[in-house]
């Protein structure tokens, strides 16, 4: 049976997040929040991540400021206080395994991390989870994101959807149309990610962290 995983970017959105959350219970569905930590300073931030977390969503973290990819430099300083800050933000929230996210600016590669955020990563222990399915909720029409993202899962034994807070709030019942499709075709709704996207397991790396680590 095929599989989805369903994530989103780029939060916490004092307005969208909850709405998104109140739907995802109401479908039964747990999928997993990758914040800004910044975004958390927000009035009203914390009440949205408290009311995804006691629902059963992970809340995972997706650097401090979602500045340029950590891998486009080599400031060893800059790497740890993007994860730290941020982890230190999400707090009490943090599911056990620590879920590291990086920037990749749209696109997968080496980019995404430098040694310095790999060391930071090592020695706190987080585990590093991409993606391998963007559907671009930013491009117009956007509602045409829920056909992409099918086109592109009718390729994978198992999906992870990347979406976004603030882009898929204003659009909510596509969320919807989307999960109802994809259990029209049988496809399993869960909420852990495909080991093709997990690169780090609780500071251990594993050997496809080099596609995702800069050389240099």
């Amino acid at each position: 049976m095929r599989k989805l995983t369903l994530s989103f970017d780029n939060g916490p959105d004092t307005e969208y997040t909850p709405a998104i959350v109140d739907l995802l219970n109401e479908q039964g569905v747990r999928g997993s929040f990758f914040v800004v930590g910044q975004n958390i300073a927000a009035p009203g931030a914390h009440a949205a991540l408290e009311k995804a977390h006691e629902s059963g969503h992970w809340i995972c973290n997706h650097t401090y400021s979602h500045g340029d990819p950590l891998g486009w430099g080599d400031d060893a300083a800059r790497a740890a206080d993007e994860i730290s800050r941020a982890e230190s933000a999400i707090g009490l929230w943090s599911h056990p395994r620590k879920f590291f996210r990086p920037n990749g600016a749209g696109q997968l590669g080496r980019h995404l991390l430098n040694r310095a955020a790999v060391r930071y990563l090592t020695d706190n222990r987080f585990t590093v989870v991409t993606w391998n399915n963007v559907p671009e909720d930013w491009v117009e029409p956007r509602a045409e994101w829920v056909d992409r993202a099918l086109e592109t899962m009718r390729t994978q034994a198992w999906s992870l959807v990347v979406i976004h807070d603030f882009l898929i709030g204003p659009m909510l019942p596509t969320l919807a149309r989307f999960i109802e499709d994809v259990r029209t075709s049988g496809v399993e709704i869960v909420q852990d990610f495909p080991p093709d996207c997990v690169h780090m397991e609780c500071g251990l790396a594993l050997p496809s962290l080099e596609t995702v680590t800069t050389l240099s």
